[in-house]
């Protein structure tokens, strides 16, 4: 019994042009090559607010098994980016 491949060929997001010049071709080799890149410890220019953990139970939603929202016990703001004193703080 021949085993099939299944091949998910994906439609291009960009129409390459016969007109463009081929700069440079990278294959999944090259990359595999590279040397493994490790994260590099930054400052914090500065610490405002708190962030919610990433709840994992919406890694496993599907649409056949969907997951119901729960009511979101927070604080929401509707201000601009502009009528922030910390963001405008930083972009000066």
């Amino acid at each position: 019994m021949v085993k099939q491949l299944r091949c998910n060929l994906k439609d291009q997001s960009v129409d390459v042009s016969d007109e463009w010049q081929l700069c440079k071709e990278f294959t999944k080799q090259i990359f595999d090559r590279l040397p493994q890149l490790k994260p590099v410890a930054l400052e914090n220019v500065k610490e405002c607010g708190e962030v919610a953990m990433y709840d994992s139970i919406w890694d496993k939603s599907t649409g056949k098994k969907p997951k119901t929202f729960k009511h979101f016990e927070g604080t929401t703001f509707e201000e601009s980016i502009f009528d922030d004193s910390v963001m405008m703080e930083l972009m000066e």
